[in-house]
């Protein structure tokens, strides 16, 4: 059975009165979202109407009152169960014209509104993003333009993959990293997504289309309007930074509120015995360790038992990483945040160095890399490098390597060629289509050599 006549036995069992109230659902969303099921639906209208009057003027001509007028003109048959009593398909044709016409134009100024509107759009993704439909589709082909619906939610699945969002005219969200975003509302004035998991930066500047913007995690609702903010949230804990503007904070557990602006952050947990309280952003610094990680921090990888005291022992997980529509390739990963570890954001400046320690069984070439964001802003990039085992340093089992800025390239060819001067989020280090059984036991961001 091809589309289109699935859509238009959908169509009548749903006149017909055949559909579950869940059943119902879905045909009002697919008309919604499909165009096509709205023409059938406008053919249907008028093939109705067409075979209504024939079976008028063939039950007048044999002098048999089978079709029953309202005053208005409109036929009697606007309950579904009475056109299985009728039988046939004619009757079914002949009972639904006049609700056709008459929900066919409701429907078509409620969608052609929405289609006009869209709020929400793709402008850009790197490496593994999709997007699953309200219907239970995945779509991986995020092309640009590609408008977002209430109820689609949206992934960026890898270490180095990220997924930038035009919100109305004027605004911009970007998620980055394993993050998932839902939208949940749309009106006119608020604009609700549900964002349980992950990292993101976002520009809020109201336009014609939404007075403000709602996000609601684990934890916590905020309320933005004309702001500039990055939000990181897993686990039941959520941190919120803003940059400029002001938001409101309505923490879940309690409903207790907050208000919070420019240069301040909050951090918000499931416990209600702990007060909601703004507190200044933190200055940087140039020096972060692994042993500031707890274990919601570590966002890719398995914690295995180590053996060597004062190292930690992360096994690289697999990923299944999309390179086009039809292909995946495996990734073999491990990754971890920063700037959720750290107390203070973790500046990266000419002269800094990256250490990674760890071991593997194959030797081959090791990817490692990072993200960043502007001090104080938004999402800046990503930048990796692949590094060959003769380059590495050998102690016993523990392998190590030490990479100066300079040595990572950006992943986008609009972002800054260099990281220096900006705030490290994420670091990752992993191996393409072969398992090396890599394990990660230290990783240090080390300062500027003075």
């Amino acid at each position: 059975m091809n589309e289109e006549s699935s859509q238009l036995e959908t169509l009548i069992r749903y006149l017909d009165g055949n559909c579950t109230p869940s059943e119902e659902a879905v045909v009002v969303e697919m008309l919604k979202r499909d165009a096509s099921a709205r023409r059938l639906l406008s053919e249907l209208c008028e093939q109705a109407v067409s075979v209504a009057d024939l079976t008028r003027t063939h039950a007048i001509t044999q002098g048999k009152d089978t079709v029953r007028l309202f005053p208005s003109g409109t036929a009697d048959v606007l309950k579904p169960n009475s056109f299985r009593k009728a039988g046939g398909k004619v009757a079914v044709f002949a009972g639904v014209a006049a609700l056709l016409m008459i929900a066919g134009l409701s429907w078509k100024s409620v969608f052609d509104s929405q289609e006009a509107k869209p709020l929400l759009t793709i402008s850009g993704s790197n490496s593994a993003c999709q997007i699953l439909t309200r219907f239970g589709q995945v779509e991986t082909r995020l092309e640009k333009g590609r408008s977002v619906q209430i109820g689609e939610t949206l992934e960026s699945q890898c270490s180095d993959s990220f997924l930038k969002l035009r919100l109305g005219k004027r605004s911009g969200i970007t998620m980055a990293g394993y993050a998932y975003l839902q939208q949940m509302e749309q009106n006119d004035s608020f604009p609700l997504f549900n964002f349980p998991h992950g990292s993101l930066w976002a520009e809020i500047e109201p336009d014609k289309d939404f007075d403000a913007l709602r996000i609601q995690t684990t934890s916590a609702t905020f309320e933005f309007r004309k702001a500039q903010f990055d939000l990181q949230t897993k686990r039941g804990n959520t941190r919120l930074r803003m940059n400029e503007g002001e938001a409101k904070v309505t923490r879940l557990v309690d409903q207790s509120t907050l208000t919070i602006g420019k240069g301040q952050m909050v951090e918000i947990t499931s416990q209600a015995d702990k007060p909601l309280l703004a507190l200044d952003q933190p200055k940087p610094v140039l020096q972060w360790h692994f042993h500031q990680l707890k274990g919601p921090d570590i966002l890719l990888g398995e914690t295995r038992a180590t053996l060597k005291p004062g190292y930690a022992d992360i096994q690289a997980a697999p990923l299944p990483w999309r390179i086009a529509e039809h292909q995946h390739i495996m990734l073999y990963a491990a990754a971890f945040s920063v700037s959720r570890s750290s107390p203070n954001p973790v500046l990266l400046k000419d002269g800094s160095r990256i250490r990674y320690q760890f071991s593997y069984d194959k030797k081959i070439p090791i990817r490692f890399g990072f993200s960043t964001q502007r001090m104080q802003g938004v999402f800046a990039g990503k930048y990796e490098t692949d590094v060959s085992h003769d380059m590495i340093q050998s102690e016993g089992d523990i392998y190590q390597v030490d990479l100066s800025l300079g040595r990572f390239r950006p992943l986008q060819a609009n972002q800054p060629l260099s990281p220096e001067g900006l705030e490290i989020n994420d670091i990752y280090a992993l191996t393409i289509q072969e398992d090396a059984g890599l394990h990660i036991h230290w990783i240090e961001i080390l300062p500027p050599e003075r």
